[in-house]
């Protein structure tokens, strides 16, 4: 499945190259695919207008047929990443693809995946240039490849293309949203954030080297779900909730000259508000506490 999707991925075209900072009237780009797909593919922003200097997000949109799901950066126990590219104008910079917190889903055979079902949105961070003509339009080109399943797999990929005004003004205290952003709440809020650095927030290792255990004490009424990003050396286990604490299980290879490690996004609730949050934490980031009962010593 994963040779599939990779030959996929080597025969979709580039986006187009850098465009001007400052659309061409009545150009049009013929970026809709051919064929209708399992997943359509536009662009969203978190501004109506770029004024000069400004820090804003473009989202490339995955709209999803029912009962259809496609993948987190890490997919789980089968499937293949999504991924997104932007293309912006000349002048424009743009930071790497963010991947919203996705969802826990159960599959037959008793497999674990980690997807998007109905409406995905792979965000971009784009820094405007200092200077921008005034009164004009720019367009950013953006596109998408994944796998989309149900009982059976699906390859495919899409592209699109925002248009938004320009404004050589300094961006406004209070900024001009565009039509539908309430929509893109749900997706921002889960896009992780830094972990907080204040007392409310305990990190401690537990366990040993072969099966070390990351206890993080959560916010007084809230609960915990983990998305893990695994490599070679590390595979996570389980998450166990322990009293305000949820512990994160994880296997690694002794052996290695690489420390235990602990990486992936972290989704709090308090049923009411949702957060996100991004965990990286290798062994010695925090002392390593013994274990006080066999249950401590549980890794599987």
């Amino acid at each position: 499945m994963r040779t599939l999707l990779a030959l996929l991925f080597l025969a979709w075209p580039a986006l187009a190259q850098d465009a001007p900072g400052v659309e061409t009237p009545g150009a049009e780009v013929a970026d809709k695919p051919d064929e209708p797909q399992l997943v359509s593919v536009d662009l969203v922003g978190t501004v109506k207008t770029i004024h000069a200097g400004e820090k804003f997000l473009v989202g490339v949109r995955l709209r999803i047929e029912d009962g259809y799901h496609v993948y987190w950066r890490n997919p789980g126990d089968s499937g293949g990443a999504t991924e997104a590219q932007l293309r912006a104008p000349k002048g424009f910079s743009v930071g790497p693809v963010m991947y919203p917190a996705p969802h826990r889903l159960e599959q037959a055979g008793g497999l674990t995946v980690y997807g998007y079902e109905g409406e995905a949105i792979l965000f971009f961070e784009v820094t405007a240039p200092a200077e921008l003509p005034d009164g004009r339009n720019t367009v950013f080109h953006g596109g998408a490849r994944w796998l989309a399943c149900k009982t059976e797999c699906v390859p495919g990929r899409g592209v699109g293309q925002l248009r938004l005004g320009l404004s050589k003004r300094k961006p406004k205290k209070k900024i001009e949203r565009p039509d539908g952003f309430a929509t893109l709440g749900p997706h921002l809020a889960r896009l992780p954030r830094p972990l907080p650095q204040h007392e409310s927030w305990k990190l401690r290792w537990l366990g040993t080297e072969d099966k070390p255990i990351l206890s993080i004490k959560l916010p007084k009424g809230t609960q915990g779900e983990f998305f893990p990003l695994e490599d070679d050396q590390n595979r996570f286990l389980r998450l166990r909730s322990m009293g305000g604490s949820v512990a994160l299980h994880q296997s690694f290879l002794v052996g290695e000259q690489v420390l235990p490690r602990v990486r992936g996004s972290l989704l709090i609730t308090d049923g009411k508000k949702t957060v996100c949050y991004s965990i990286n934490r290798v062994w010695k980031d925090a002392p390593l506490v013994e274990p006080k009962n066999n249950r401590d010593k549980e890794g599987d």
